[in-house]
């Protein structure tokens, strides 16, 4: 099945040269939101008609920017190697993530129909790359990459393992810039059977930006193509240990992406967005700042203390969202297999 990238690559190669460049009308303004609200989802507004502006040519440049550091080879292999992780958390960190596993809000955020978005302070005394919420977060991002569910994409960023900030220069796979650009290769390589998307309606001059690295514009073309997803298309986002992308030099490139990342989740008419968007943040301890953004019934604390006997729990039944936009053949069931401590989704 061909990714939107394979798509453009092909026809980059048949088009002619000197193709007509129009003036694109000045985007919907983006504003900031403060907190992540709950709420019925409405119908998002008609978004204005815009004429092709951005070449083939730009396209191009955009695509092999946004993918010539393989961000989406990265986290297949950060999930593979944060689940092998799972048998040797600590006694206690298996209890805290059994707990988390059970709690409502976890469930709820899961299996809703609407969209919205849930930070997890996991407030554990281990403060390590490799978490209790980054082994959380793969066993999710595993469940929902399951080639049975035909509406459900999930795009992922850990930042603990990618957390080499003193470096960041040097390390083009740490830092605010990369997790955007690491959502941005994840969705343009989704299958193009839900994932078509338009680039000649994007603005000229935010492509060109994007490309030398403007993380504003990086966000905006991000909102930009999830808006173009379809309606009954559900797409999940997990970004782990969020609270290692919060030193002083580098929070506000951070608060940048998530707010916007929140209002997709919370308020997506307000960007013309269709789709279902469901974010999901993690850390292992707590947030300095970010956790102001949300409400407390949109803030998911686990005690410092936990009693043995959390076992990891069943994250249990078809999330409503699925049986709400497929058909019953093409829905599958969430379990929690045991034996592999592993949570996954059957067939």
């Amino acid at each position: 099945m061909k990714s939107q990238l394979d798509k453009l690559q092909q026809g980059n190669e048949q088009a002619a040269h000197g193709s007509q460049q129009l003036q694109l009308e000045e985007p919907h303004p983006i504003q900031t939101e403060s907190k992540a609200a709950s709420g019925r989802k409405k119908r998002p507004k008609k978004k204005p008609q815009i004429k092709p502006s951005c070449p083939q040519r730009l396209q191009a440049s955009l695509l092999a920017y946004i993918t010539q550091r393989n961000h989406n080879g990265l986290v297949l292999t950060d999930v593979e190697e944060s689940l092998h992780s799972t048998a040797t958390l600590p006694k206690s960190e298996q209890n805290r993530l059994g707990w988390i596993t059970k709690a409502d809000q976890l469930r709820q955020w899961l299996t809703s129909a609407e969209g919205g978005a849930l930070l997890i302070h996991a407030n554990s005394s281990i403060d390590g790359r490799v978490s209790v919420t980054t082994v959380l977060s793969s066993m999710l991002v595993r469940a929902l990459q399951s080639e049975s569910i035909r509406i459900v994409h999930v795009l992922a960023f850990f930042c603990g393992i990618h957390a080499n900030l003193d470096d960041e220069d040097n390390d083009i796979h740490s830092g605010p810039v990369a997790l955007i650009e690491s959502l941005l290769d994840q969705l343009l390589r989704q299958p193009e059977e839900n994932f078509s998307f338009d680039l000649s309606r994007l603005k000229k001059d935010m492509v060109k930006r994007a490309t030398e690295g403007s993380l504003k514009c990086l966000v905006d073309l991000f909102v930009e193509l999830v808006s173009q997803l379809r309606a009954e298309v559900v797409l999940f986002i997990i970004i782990d240990a969020v609270c290692y992308y919060e030193e002083d030099d580098i929070i506000d490139d951070t608060a940048t992406i998530l707010n916007e990342l929140i209002v997709l989740a919370t308020d997506p008419e307000s960007r013309y967005c269709r789709c279902t968007v469901k974010l999901l943040l993690t850390t292992p301890t707590r947030t300095s700042a970010l956790h102001e953004a949300f409400e407390e019934e949109n803030l998911l604390e686990a005690p410092l203390n936990i009693d043995r006997g959390s076992e990891l729990a069943l994250l249990g039944g078809t999330p409503s969202c699925m049986k709400a936009k497929a058909s019953d053949s093409d829905v599958p069931e969430v379990e929690y297999l045991e034996s592999e401590s592993e949570i996954y989704i059957s067939t």
